[in-house]
């Protein structure tokens, strides 16, 4: 793929993919022996919200998620 063949070239310490969340850890997936980075992180929809091209979710909901995150913690 030409664009892993890029990074590899580039050779860059941190990769951040962007591509939305799974799809973002299914390629670094696909490419990790190749790309020969340090840190690959998926960032899901992170800068989408940064360069506000979407709006976050209203604080109630992050609220639920958190709460639904950490009840499921919990339980193991």
């Amino acid at each position: 793929m030409q664009i892993a063949d890029e990074i590899t070239t580039w050779s860059p310490d941190v990769l951040v993919v962007a591509l939305g969340a799974p799809k973002a850890e299914f390629w670094i997936h696909k490419f990790k022996n190749q790309l020969n980075v340090r840190i690959a992180i998926g960032v899901g929809g992170s800068l989408d919200i940064i360069a506000g091209t979407v709006k976050r979710a209203p604080v109630k909901e992050e609220v639920k998620c958190e709460l639904a995150l950490s009840i499921n913690k919990s339980t193991f």
